[in-house]
């Protein structure tokens, strides 16, 4: 093959696989934070596709941790939700994604710890809408939260991991109107890549 033709059509393969999947889709990878930094409770980490908003972690109104010691969201260098080095450990706190403007729906890479036996507390809120659980994330696959104009759908692809005790896949919520805020709340959570699709 010509050398040159070959090197335009490795360019244009790069080219594709470097282009988001789905059309008006943008995300944010996290490899901007500083490994080591900690977001409190009531703290905002901005993104280049809105913002980041560390809340509190509660379970029936009330906090599931008291000691604010044992609640942050911590840039790690590591890749347990599956993308690359840093991504965010959140430790129990509810992690609110804010785009800069309504979108149809938000994706990301998540790595959870649902607990012995499924015990430990999560939930996730749209909108304002809240619906809390407790155990795995891929309860929420397939599930659907809102009424009317506005229902939000969950799709978890969650694959079975016999040696860690991390459940790590994707978690993606469409809207049938316009998305907001999406909030994802858990005692032991990693996430990475952050999507948004208008």
């Amino acid at each position: 093959m010509n050398p040159i033709r070959h090197l335009a059509i490795v360019a244009a393969a790069a080219a594709q696989m470097a282009a988001p999947a789905i059309a008006g889709e943008r995300c944010y990878d996290f490899s901007g934070q500083t490994a080591g930094t900690d977001y409190a409770v009531g703290t905002t980490v901005p993104i280049d596709i809105g913002r980041v908003n560390v809340r509190e972690l509660l379970s029936g109104g009330s906090a599931v941790a008291g000691n604010p010691a044992n609640k942050f969201l911590r840039v790690m260098d590591q890749q347990i939700a599956g993308g690359a080095a840093p991504e965010m450990y959140g430790k129990n706190v509810a992690v609110q994604i804010e785009p800069h403007e309504a979108v149809h729906a938000i994706s990301l890479r998540i790595s959870h710890q649902p607990g012995a036996a499924g015990a430990r507390a999560a939930f996730v809120e749209v909108n304002g809408q809240r619906h809390e659980f407790k155990g795995s994330l891929a309860a929420l696959d397939g599930k659907s939260l809102g009424s009317g104009n506005h229902v939000a759908r969950f799709k978890v692809d969650l694959p079975p991991e016999n040696t860690s005790n991390w459940d790590t896949g994707r978690l993606r919520v469409s809207s049938t109107g316009d998305l907001r805020s999406f909030t994802l709340g858990a005692a032991e959570l990693r996430l990475d890549d952050v999507c948004i699709e208008r």
